[in-house]
């Protein structure tokens, strides 16, 4: 089989759903963001915002607003 650092990504990737508390660092942040920013999308199209919530009480208000309308993700108030 064909391998490559992609591949390996892709394969090796896991759906997680128990988080820490740790702060996520600049560094981190800036990168998730730039990997989000260079997803495909259909004829480059780029439909997406990215809102990035520090505050813990906002974070916890916008978790019980999302709550009512989806419980896909119900996980976004926690730490």
């Amino acid at each position: 089989m064909l391998t490559n650092p992609v591949l390996d990504a892709i394969n090796a990737r896991r759906t997680v759903r128990n988080y820490t508390d740790a702060p996520v660092t600049e560094d981190q942040l800036t990168a998730i963001l730039e990997a989000g920013r260079w997803a495909q999308s259909h004829r480059n199209s780029q439909p997406w915002d990215f809102v990035v919530v520090k505050d813990p009480a906002v974070r916890s208000e916008l978790g019980k607003l999302l709550k009512k309308i989806t419980l896909s993700l119900i996980h976004i108030s926690e730490p």
